[in-house]
């Protein structure tokens, strides 16, 4: 395979007839992302989070934003005997409870299915942290359930483009409620880990 040519990102028409979707000034923003979000987390509230750990985690996402139950999983997986399940079409599981921890996501606040789960989860009376766009159905289902929402916004609303903050934010609450340990320090030094080639991309469109 041939290296690839960096002076092809110079050239507008270049960069657009190789990366059509855009990604790479998705791939360029990734790290202000989770700067943000970070920041979100440590300006939020998550004390009802703190008082113990639940006793199983549901996250209901749809589309691009199932990737935050497929990291949890991984995250979990090596760190503790918590269920951690994930689907957000369908109806809440039944056995979610007082005991359990539902997070529920959606770039645009508006996805039925975390919609509806989420609002079930309050009427349950189990804990409850929704992230997405402020200022939503989302974000006033946590506010009816006394959760928490953390706002994610994106221009232009891409979920490629908004996976790492909605990531960064689920994985810094499970945090709060003891399921993973990852701190934010160590989220912000992955906002740092940039390789060069994604720096020069990140420079073209300052």
């Amino acid at each position: 395979m041939s290296p690839f040519d960096e002076t092809l990102l110079d050239d507008a028409g270049q960069r657009r007839a190789i990366d059509s979707t855009d990604m790479l000034r998705a791939l360029a923003g990734a790290g202000a992302r989770v700067r943000r979000a970070v920041t979100t987390v440590a300006e939020s509230d998550l004390s009802d989070l703190t008082r113990d750990r639940p006793r199983a985690v549901h996250v209901a996402a749809v589309g691009g934003a199932e990737a935050v139950g497929a990291v949890l999983r991984m995250l979990v997986s090596r760190g503790g005997p918590v269920l951690v399940s994930a689907e957000g079409s369908g109806p809440l599981p039944g056995w979610v409870g007082t005991l359990d921890l539902v997070i529920a996501v959606s770039l645009s606040g508006r996805a039925e299915g975390p919609v509806r789960q989420a609002r079930e989860a309050g009427r349950r009376g189990a804990r409850l942290v929704t992230i997405g766009a402020p200022n939503s159905p989302l974000a006033d289902a946590a506010a009816h359930a006394r959760g928490v929402h953390l706002p994610v916004e994106v221009p232009g609303g891409h979920s490629r483009t908004a996976m790492w903050g909605l990531v960064t934010a689920a994985v810094l609450a499970t945090t709060a409620a003891r399921i993973t340990d990852v701190r934010p320090e160590v989220m912000a030094g992955v906002a740092d880990l940039r390789l060069g080639a994604f720096d020069r991309v990140e420079g073209i469109w300052r």
